[in-house]
């Protein structure tokens, strides 16, 4: 379809609109992040990246995050931040931006070459940048692999495509094998992308198999992809050969008694954690956003409108045929994780919305140039871009009306422009009432010890205790070793951000009042320190877990 040149279209109020909204888009996205960074404190889970991160630059390297088999990479991008930044919370979650900015920037890229009109790639990219609410959540938050993983797999999508229309340079094929290499490092759910990719670029080497001379250009070219894909992966190669390849084992997620089998987790995906990705349930609670009719209703369109792009993809050939077998099978490739009964904040399912996007554009290019056809109407390059950005603009309206909903459960406020500030600025207050009074090392539950210790860079050394995950087994030796402990207490508000720690008191829900007795039923001493947000209890002489009741740490 040839499009007016933009010089002839540059003033058409079509324009301005597509460009409105796209600018729109892209604004959204940015405020509502700044808003969760300004008022979302951080969490533990995030700080284990930072104090990786900072290990990294002492040159203690670690494949995956600690404690567990899988999910790396990420914390050395992290460490690159820290380098030129310094070691901040803000350096932190601000890298997790970085990345889903890098995947709104690839899903265009990937876009451009799915249709001929660019406005409908440009709409795809900011679509993925403001909406949906989960996916933009999960942007600010840095747990050490999702945002590389989501990066690398896009960039893996691309560098297939570029291959499929052509591209056959060592450079295209070396950058091909480094994503696929990084993003298997940093997460299995690489997969999601890997399988779609290896079609496309086994759809181009067939196609390339009759030329003559093409077996000495090809594969030399795939040998290149190899060697790229071992060196990425490396770390992962290198740690699974000392553990006897733990990252496979059936054991290599940790889940709860009594999750649910395949079956439920589909379930899960499919009554949970679809209608969260659309903006039709909260996250969290899971309910939905407003009355239940009419969100079975909305999102009743919002689907007939995803399976008729998904029907429009099949009409368009291969690239559209991949995109749409992408988006189909990815619920129940994601399923396969036993991680995925956790559907309180869609993580799992993040990874769907730039193919959606992608789908969405190719329905939109096709169904448009199908209406022109029909109707008889001459080509104008608005149509398709108008088809989107009426499906851009209540995915973003949706977002805004879901944030609004879970400012509560965020932060405590109701209103967007209300307590902007450092939201971690009562915890370093806390942080330097236990500096000041050499309360510096001891057990606090896992939610508090972890965090404490990267915001106040080491200055605090505090570990879980009990039966909650030992992250960092160096540090628990050090309070192990010290003469002076603290232990930890949270009377009221949780030093987390939506961490489900508000029930605990101390480490591995040790209250201090039963803390107190078992230290009277020892004869020990001690004093209490109120530090704000924490209340410490430092014994006059070390206490184990294990004297006060507590089972050895995970």
């Amino acid at each position: 379809m040839q499009y007016p040149s933009t010089a002839d279209t540059r003033l058409s109020p079509a324009a301005v609109l597509i460009a409105v909204v796209t600018a729109s888009a892209l604004v959204v996205g940015v405020l509502l992040r700044l808003w969760l960074i300004f008022h979302r404190p951080l969490g533990s889970d995030e700080a284990i990246v930072g104090l990786m991160a900072g290990q990294i630059l002492h040159g203690h390297f670690s494949a995956f995050y600690w404690g567990q088999v899988y999910g790396g990479g990420e914390a050395y991008v992290v460490a690159g931040t820290f380098a030129i930044f310094g070691s901040s919370s803000w350096a932190l979650e601000g890298t997790a931006v970085v990345l889903s900015m890098a995947a709104a920037v690839l899903t265009w890229r990937i876009v451009l070459r799915l249709v001929e009109d660019p406005m409908l790639a440009a709409l795809s990219g900011a679509l993925v940048w403001a909406a949906p609410l989960t996916v933009l959540s999960n942007s600010t938050l840095e747990y050490g692999f999702r945002g590389l993983t989501m990066a690398c797999g896009l960039g893996l999508l691309l560098m297939a495509f570029r291959i499929l229309d052509g591209a056959r340079s060592l450079v295209d094929f070396a950058l091909l094998g480094l994503a696929a290499g990084i993003g298997w490092w940093s997460s299995p759910e690489i997969t999601y992308f890997l399988l779609p990719a290896s079609v496309l670029v086994a759809v181009a080497a067939f196609r390339a198999h009759d030329q003559a001379g093409v077996v000495v250009r090809w594969w030399p070219r795939l040998g290149v992809a190899l060697v790229t894909a071992s060196i990425g992966a490396l770390p992962w190669v290198w740690a699974n050969v000392a553990s006897g390849w733990q990252s496979i084992r059936d054991n290599s997620v940790t889940v709860p008694v009594g999750s649910p089998d395949y079956g439920g987790r589909v379930r899960i995906v499919i009554e949970f954690m679809l209608p969260m990705l659309m903006g039709f349930r909260r996250m969290i609670t899971g309910q939905w956003l407003g009355h239940v009719a009419l969100s079975l209703l909305l999102l009743s369109l919002f689907l007939a409108v995803i399976a008729l792009a998904l029907a429009l993809c099949l009409r368009r050939g291969l690239k559209g045929g991949v995109v749409a077998g992408a988006v189909l099978v990815m619920p129940f490739l994601m399923s396969l994780s036993p991680a995925t009964f956790f559907w309180r904040d869609g993580r799992y399912a993040v990874f769907l919305f730039p193919l959606l996007a992608m789908a969405l554009a190719i329905g939109a290019s096709e169904g448009s140039a199908m209406v022109q056809r029909r109707i008889r109407a001459a080509p104008t390059r608005y149509w398709a871009a108008g088809v989107l950005s009426a499906v851009t603009v209540p995915c973003v309206i949706l977002c805004i009306l879901g944030f609004g909903s879970n400012m509560v459960w965020i932060d405590g406020t109701v209103g967007f422009s209300s307590a902007w500030g450092n939201p971690d600025g009562p915890t370093r207050q806390a942080i330097s009432r236990l500096e000041a009074s050499r309360a510096t090392v001891g057990y606090a539950d896992y939610w508090v010890s972890y965090r404490l210790d990267f915001l106040s860079h080491n200055a605090l050394v505090f570990s879980p205790a009990g039966g909650e995950p030992d992250r960092w087994a160096a540090l628990d030796h050090t309070v192990r070793s010290s003469s002076h402990q603290a232990w930890l207490f949270v009377p009221s508000t949780p030093l987390s951000d939506i961490q489900f720690s508000s029930n605990l008191e101390g480490p591995d829900g040790l209250s201090e009042g039963r803390f107190l007795a078992e230290l009277s039923h020892l004869g020990v001493a001690y004093r209490v320190l109120d530090a704000g947000l924490v209340q410490a209890v430092i014994p006059n002489r070390p206490v184990t877990p294990l004297e006060v009741g507590l089972p050895e740490p995970l």
